[in-house]
């Protein structure tokens, strides 16, 4: 039987392990793929014929299933963004990143107006919670 000191040092790394452990990735949940940030937010939300497609090409970003990768990794924006040094997706970084940015709620006038265009509260929180996570988790292309 151990001592009260005993007790309060298992608990203590119990608290201590399971801090970083929070995140569906730590729960066994796969990170998001840059197929479904496509899937689900890019072609039904962003690519349509007057946004961000290969006809209007919207802030000269096209969202369009098989070029849209290519469009964000590395890209620089064209906007106030670039004279910041924002490339549109920063790799591991969501908030460094002119994607996340444009789709912040709370984006500042200088960059210009949320997105989706045209939209009161921007993409649902699920939407922004699949990017934001596709981005942290490395923004992988499969």
């Amino acid at each position: 039987m151990g001592t009260g000191i005993d007790r309060a040092a298992l608990i203590l790394v119990a608290v201590v392990a399971s801090a970083g452990c929070d995140t569906r990735e730590d729960e066994g949940e796969a990170p998001p793929t840059f197929r479904d940030v496509q899937q689900l937010v890019f072609t039904p939300k962003c690519s349509q014929a007057s946004c961000h497609s290969v006809q209007f090409h919207a802030g000269d970003l096209i969202l369009e299933e098989g070029m849209a990768y290519e469009q964000l990794l590395g890209a620089v924006s064209n906007q106030a963004a670039a004279d910041e040094g924002l490339v549109q997706i920063a790799v591991g970084e969501p908030e460094d990143s002119f994607l996340w940015i444009k789709l912040d709620r709370e984006l500042e006038a200088r960059h210009g107006a949320v997105m989706p265009l045209g939209s009161n509260d921007g993409l649902p929180d699920a939407d922004l919670d699949l990017i934001r996570r596709w981005i942290a988790a490395g923004a992988i292309n499969d």
